[in-house]
């Protein structure tokens, strides 16, 4: 089978594998379409150090069943399917608790599992983690199942409600997935902050207050239209010094930041403005099984809203020029997608 296998930085070459075997508890998977997450260009430019040379890259994976185990009775061959890459192992006291996306024994297919990820032809999936998908739903749509349950997953632990104001801090790809999820419980207000006029117009038609940080202060302007008070919760999408203190800042006294962006390993925060405003902070990592069954079924009743976030794609031949534009900022879009 074809693979393209990450070299060292900047660097694919596109080689012949041999299809991978499968135990019984597996499916193989026949991959049709690859989202290009950011984590994903990050690790081939080298600079984050979460990819390493000699791996397939590659987890948010959709495709059609290739070949099932001798313990899998759900699936067929020719389903589609969307996987869920986390492995968590269910034992540890994490998982226990029931937060397995943070799990202590975790691995992620594409990631740091000494397997091949989505960027090759065929892959193995344990069968707890591939969920059907309905076949009218393209295989490029159907990608999107992995960085929309990060969305649904951020809402979910957020304490979100009706009728609450929510700031989001980037509208990149899991800013609008965290758009989509808020957007479910009716909200009074979403304001949406970033600096790309193309995504903020992609926002405001689904209903957010967009602010380009380049033209308005994002804090003042929230300030101004919530009469002074902030938003009730606010999502950082980003992960650098300025979004995450803007998301501070943005959010009223006694309110809730849920941080999801994690760009930059370490930033400084204002600790006087948390603490002696009583705001809360909550770490968010990923999702869990029952976020992520909620982006499938997403997805199956919008295939149609979803298609504007995939805004390029490209066969597995071209990978290497697609993380080269991507990690350069030459190509800036919601998603890019491989198609296999």
């Amino acid at each position: 089978m074809r693979a393209q296998v990450f070299t060292g930085p900047h660097t694919f070459v596109l080689k012949e594998l041999e299809v991978p075997s499968i135990q019984d508890d597996e499916v193989l998977v026949r991959v049709r379409a690859v989202g290009a997450c950011g984590s994903d260009f990050h690790g081939f430019t080298g600079e984050s150090g979460r990819r390493y040379p000699g791996m397939v890259m590659g987890h948010e994976i959709a495709g059609e069943i290739e070949q099932l185990g001798a313990s899998v009775h759900a699936y067929k061959r020719g389903d589609h399917v969307v996987v869920q890459p986390i492995h968590s192992c269910g034992h540890c006291t994490v998982c226990r608790e029931g937060k397995t996306s943070v799990c202590l024994n975790k691995r992620m297919i594409g990631v740091n599992m000494d397997q091949v990820g989505g960027l090759a032809e065929y892959i193995p999936v344990h069968m707890d983690n591939i969920y059907g998908i309905h076949s009218k739903v393209p295989f490029e749509i159907a990608a999107l199942s992995e960085p929309l349950a990060v969305g649904f997953g951020a809402v979910g632990r957020s304490g979100m409600k009706e009728n609450l104001t929510v700031a989001i801090v980037g509208a990149g790809m899991i800013g609008v997935s965290i758009l989509l999820a808020v957007s479910r419980y009716k909200p009074s207000k979403i304001f949406i902050i970033d600096q790309k006029e193309n995504k903020l117009h992609v926002a405001e038609n689904l209903g957010a207050i967009a602010i380009n940080f380049r033209q308005t202060d994002p804090v003042k302007a929230i300030l101004e239209q919530t009469d002074g008070l902030g938003a009730d919760i606010t999502f950082e999408a980003v992960g650098l010094q300025t979004s995450v203190t803007s998301s501070i800042l943005a959010t009223r006294v006694g309110g809730r930041i849920v941080w999801v962006g994690n760009m930059a390993p370490q930033v400084n925060i204002p600790m006087q403005e948390i603490v002696t405003k009583a705001r809360e902070i909550l770490g968010v990592y990923c999702y869990e099984p029952e976020d992520f069954r909620q982006s499938v079924q997403y997805i199956e009743t919008n295939p149609h809203l979803m298609e504007r976030f995939v805004n390029t794609t490209v066969p597995l031949e071209r990978t290497q020029d697609l993380f080269t534009q991507l990690s350069s900022g030459e190509l800036d879009v919601f998603r890019a997608v491989i198609t296999v």
